[in-house]
């Protein structure tokens, strides 16, 4: 029988002893968690430095000036803050017309009224921002009222009015066809419930639509299973994003799969391939994916990007990945 003061050291022995163990076993909580396998959480390859976190500017050095295009107007404003000189621009239609899209040099880079932009100089009409009218613009309830038309819905707008729920199999815009959406979706903030679309024909296969040379933006799958199988390009939004398409603050939650037996299909959280013969002619800015992707080539957000005289067809503008991939 142990005396008290040998009970004692006993008991501050085995106190350290316990104390020890419960740090082990912390340590290896923390450190020993399964490593998921998040490539590219912050993409940007397009050489342009848009600022896109929100900042308290100063007073600007240079006062705001008014550019007229086509339909509306812009203002860009020189700004300086922490020794750093970028410009702000901000777009505003005409009456009876509303805010679609920037471009530069032609090309659609941003679906955001509001752009910033680093630099010590702007010369006006760099970054030009498009409007299309409220004769051509359709608010709308669901993905159904979206036609594609001969001509590609060039110049239309649809602009969605509530969140959506889908309670059967959808189909999603241009499924089986060879032609691509060219008009501008417009999510307005709003997301998108139980998509669920599994392809039966064609190589091009996406959430909502299966071919890109037009715009959507600002809109959230927010939760269901695309499933491409063996299609050739799979995304959330897209299967391909073409030359002159732009997908502008999308976020991905939804399960987008690809068929893992062969080698076909290209799978990305939110397009599947960049298409295009020229460097730069499409743009996916600040979107987000949240959702798993499995196939048998797979990407975070685009998994194809082909370069032109050594520069990537699509822009990748300040996305973020934060889902699972899986592959054979």
């Amino acid at each position: 029988m142990l005396g008290k003061y040998a009970t004692a050291r006993f008991g501050v022995i085995m106190g350290i002893v316990i104390s020890f163990c419960l740090v082990v076993a912390i340590v290896c909580v923390v450190c020993l968690q399964p490593v998921s396998f998040k490539p590219n959480t912050s993409l940007n390859n397009s050489g342009d430095d848009f600022i896109d976190n929100a900042q308290t500017y100063v007073e600007p050095s240079v006062a705001a000036s008014t550019q007229t295009v086509t339909n509306g107007s812009y203002t860009y404003e020189q700004k300086t803050e922490a020794s750093t000189t970028f410009y702000e621009l901000t777009a505003s239609p005409s009456a009876g017309y509303n805010f679609a899209y920037w471009t530069k040099s032609g090309v659609k880079i941003s679906g955001d009224r509001t752009i910033r932009i680093y630099s010590s100089s702007y010369s006006a009409g760099t970054y030009v921002p498009v409007f299309i009218s409220e004769s051509n613009t359709t608010y709308i309830t669901s993905l159904s009222s979206i036609s594609l038309a001969s001509d590609g819905n060039a110049g239309k707008l649809y602009i969605l009015t509530q969140d959506i729920t889908l309670t059967s199999n959808h189909t999603p815009i241009g499924s089986g066809s060879t032609t691509a959406f060219a008009g501008v979706i417009d999510g307005n903030g709003h997301k998108i419930q139980g998509l669920n679309a599994t392809r039966t024909s064609g190589d091009y296969y996406g959430g909502i639509v299966c071919r890109l040379t037009g715009v959507i933006k600002n809109l959230t799958i927010f939760s269901g299973v695309i499933n491409g199988n063996t299609a050739a390009n799979i995304g959330a939004f897209a299967g391909t994003v073409e030359t002159g398409g732009l997908l502008s603050r999308c976020i991905n939650r939804a399960e987008v799969k690809g068929d893992l037996s062969t080698n076909t299909p290209n799978v990305g959280g939110i397009v599947g391939a960049a298409v295009g013969s020229t460097a730069l002619s499409s743009a996916i800015y600040c979107c987000e994916n949240y959702g798993s992707v499995t196939g048998n080539k797979v990407g975070a957000i685009l998994y194809s990007n082909p370069t032109v005289n050594s520069s990537p067809i699509c822009y990748l503008i300040n996305n973020k990945y934060a889902g699972s991939l899986q592959t054979n």
